[in-house]
């Protein structure tokens, strides 16, 4: 299985730049009048992994697996060499058009990827931990000190910190990828952006799905399944756009005043007993992409989102017109994503949503760091003349302190 992890740089090649060049590692019209190739074989192998050409590399492995030995130098010599090294780099298409017609077809290197929700958890301001490890343990403190004032010659009363344990456990998610053995040949760059660019925006989007509404078991745990659960706080919406969020199920359209609330939630802590003295920061809410149309859409009940004149409350994005999140609606972030239901019937409600709200540098995203790939042709085999590949990431997610976390369940918009 091919490691997409950098390697380091010891086992450099130290082949003569003319040996390069006959075996046609570098692109024609790289030579010694035009390129220092000394100093480049030196710092060899250049570029990043985003340049790293996949489509070769799992096209070479696959021919490798028939029994073709020379595969990997002939499809793929560049990432043959960049494997020799133990490095990940990239070199420039090597295996043009397999044709030899009198008007050749031609494959455009732009790729217009599929639309997707946008990615709720990179536009908040999560922990990230990549480690290459499946099970990490994380060091948590849940009982403080005591401060103390003491009188002239007393004895000061021993203290100490109460210690826990996160737990974070690699749920592996794969995906299987057909091809034609054709479009490998012809058209590599366009496959490398399917499997490096779109793949990794399709498992993004699962990510958000998985750790927002995931319901655990071989997948990740998701915040509302954790709130539903008690781990994290959880209510909802009151019929009176002026009433107070309740802890029994219902659903009704969130107002402004629900929406305030919900904040002052996270940054009491929910008033939870055992941090009688913590404080949070919400800086940041998850909700679906149709609550802004709730949000700008003018109203006729006075307090929901217009004042008593039916004027609107906010009459910009939820983000305000600028990147500082302060500038945004309740001076925070919003990460609008589809990923989050409105078929919900949590709240009682048959088509309701979700506002996930939290101090998220308490939310930990765990990610393996090997973002691995394997190729075969013998699950399509010959008559189909595909290649096929199998992507594997591994990842998990939960809160730190889950006491800085609420969710508003029942959002009708």
């Amino acid at each position: 299985m091919l490691d997409m992890r950098a390697r380091p740089a010891e086992a450099l090649p130290t082949a003569p730049p003319e040996a390069v060049l006959r075996k046609g590692y570098l692109p024609p019209d790289v030579n010694l009048g035009n390129s220092d190739l000394r100093f480049h074989i030196n710092e060899f192998p250049l570029g990043g992994i985003e340049n790293y050409s996949v489509a070769r590399a799992a096209y070479a492995m696959a021919q490798a697996k028939q029994g073709r030995s020379l595969a990997w130098q002939k499809y793929a010599p560049w990432e043959h060499a960049y494997q020799q090294a133990l490095t990940k780099a990239m070199g420039d298409q090597v295996s043009g058009l397999d044709g030899a017609y009198l008007a050749p077809e031609q494959w455009g290197t732009r790729l217009f990827d599929l639309l997707r929700s946008f990615s709720a958890l990179d536009q908040l301001p999560i922990t990230r931990v990549r480690v290459p490890v499946r099970i990490l343990r994380l060091p948590k403190i849940s009982g403080d000190i005591t401060i103390q004032y003491p009188g002239e010659n007393a004895q000061i009363t021993a203290s100490q910190y109460s210690f826990g344990q996160l737990s974070y456990n690699a749920h592996k998610a794969n995906a299987l990828y057909n091809e034609s053995n054709e479009l490998f040949r012809d058209a590599p760059e366009v496959i490398d952006q399917a499997l490096q660019l779109s793949a990794s925006r399709a498992i993004a989007t699962d990510r958000d799905t998985q750790l927002l509404t995931g319901a655990g078991g071989p997948k990740p745990t998701g915040i509302t399944t954790l709130a539903t659960a008690g781990t994290v706080a959880k209510y909802f919406p009151p019929a009176s756009a002026s009433g107070s969020l309740q802890t029994t199920a219902n659903h009704n359209t969130p107002s402004f005043n629900h929406m305030s609330q919900l904040r002052g939630k996270v940054t009491s802590l929910n008033g939870n007993s055992n941090v009688t003295a913590g404080q949070a920061q919400c800086d940041g809410i998850v909700v679906h992409s149709r609550f802004e149309q709730t949000v700008m859409t003018l109203g006729t009940a006075a307090g929901s989102w217009t004042d008593s004149q039916g004027r609107p409350l906010w009459v910009m994005g939820l983000n305000g017109e600028s990147s500082d999140p302060q500038t945004g609606l309740l001076g925070m972030k919003w990460a609008l994503s589809n990923v989050l239901p409105t078929n919900s019937t949590d709240g009682g409600g048959t088509a309701s949503s979700y506002a996930i709200a939290g101090w998220w540098a308490q939310y930990v995203l765990f990610e393996c760091t090997a973002f691995t790939f394997e190729a075969t042709p013998f699950a399509q085999g010959f008559a189909s003349d595909q290649t096929q590949v199998r992507i594997t990431y591994r990842f998990d997610g939960g809160p730190a302190h889950p006491e800085s976390f609420a969710v508003l369940a029942g959002v009708d918009q």
